[in-house]
This record gives structure tokens, C-alpha cells and sequence, in this order.
């Protein structure tokens, strides 16, 4: 079984939010959208939470800038927690699941005996975290695989994984050569 993006899809609706927190997580997606109004802000609803990508803004540092700016207009009373990531800031209500937790969850109900997974943000370094302790506790085998393309991605990532790979295309290889060596 390939879970791909299945941590990303879980249907967390208000687990560990408040139907007011997500509904306002789902609010900012739409105002923060509307007032910065440029093609290269991309928002990924993930209710309870949501997050404001600006990878292909052409200058990053300014708009990072400008997102959080625009974020504490709308919600300056600061209900959403900030996770700024690597060309990221996601928003998420306190005590709302963080993808490790949801991660942890997927591997209880499933029980796979093989796990691998790619990520290149701290998200992804809290569910490294937790697929090392599922390995260790014997629940599964599995690998935690860095992307460590830019200076950007925070250290935790590498730290927390078993194999650190430099590029997108490395990624990609990677899982061709995976899916060569898969059986049938």
C-alpha cells in the first residue's frame, strides 16, 4: 500500500480544534488569499489548519514577509499557531493533531510492516520521529528520507532522518529505484 499524501488527507475536522478555530483557520484561507492576491501564493486547506505556501514568489524573503504580515491583520489576536517551514507558514489551532500525530495514527490502524517516507519540513522531521519510535518498539520497519534541496530546510529534518538525499531528482530516483525492486 502506498500512503503518499494520506497524512496530508486525513479527515482531522476538528480533532483537537474547536468548530470556531477550524472555521477560522478556513477564513483566513480565503482573506489572506484575497488581499494578497499573487499567483504564487498557493493555500493548502488541511482542516483544522491551513497553510500558506510562497515557494515560487519571485523574491521569498519578502514574501514570507508579507504573508505573516497579512496573517496577524487577520488574526492578530494570535488563536492560530504559527509553524513557519521551508517556504511555508501553516496555521494551526492550539492542541490541533500536527501531521507526526496524524502519522502515528495512520501506523496504529494500519500496522504496516514496512514504511518509508519522504519529507523536507519540520512536519515531516515530527513524523520521522515517530516512525524511529514505532521501529524501535518493533511496530514496523521503515525509513525516514530527508530532502535537503535548499539551505532553507531547518536542520531537525536531517537530524531526524536515516537517509538525507540532495535534491528533487535525488527523490525521484530514489523511488524509481524503489519501484524497480518492488516485487510483480
Amino acid at each position: 500500500m502506498v500512503m503518499g499524501e494520506l497524512v496530508d488527507e486525513v479527515d482531522v475536522a476538528v480533532v483537537g480544534a474547536s468548530t470556531e478555530e477550524a472555521a477560522l483557520a478556513a477564513r483566513l484561507a480565503d482573506e489572506v488569499a484575497a488581499r494578497i492576491g499573487e499567483p504564487w501564493l498557493i493555500v493548502e486547506r488541511k482542516p483544522p489548519t491551513v497553510a500558506f505556501h510562497y515557494r515560487q514568489a519571485p523574491d521569498v524573503a519578502a514574501a514570507g514577509k508579507l504573508v505573516r504580515q497579512v496573517v496577524d491583520e487577520f488574526d492578530h489576536e494570535g488563536v492560530l499557531e504559527r509553524f513557519p517551514g521551508r517556504r511555508i507558514l501553516e496555521l494551526r489551532p492550539p492542541g490541533a493533531i500536527n501531521k507526526g500525530e496524524a502519522f502515528k495514527g495512520i501506523l496504529d490502524e494500519l500496522k504496516p510492516a514496512g514504511v518509508f517516507m519522504l519529507g523536507d519540513d519540520v512536519s515531516d522531521a515530527q513524523a520521522f520521529a515517530v516512525l524511529r519510535a514505532a521501529r524501535e518498539a518493533g511496530r514496523t520497519d521503515g525509513v525516514a528520507v530527508a530532502i535537503q534541496a535548499r539551505a532553507e530546510v531547518p536542520p531537525e529534518v536531517a537530524a531526524n532522518a536515516d537517509i538525507v538525499l540532495g535534491s528533487p531528482h535525488d527523490a525521484a530516483r530514489f523511488l524509481a529505484a524503489l519501484s524497480r525492486a518492488a516485487p510483480g
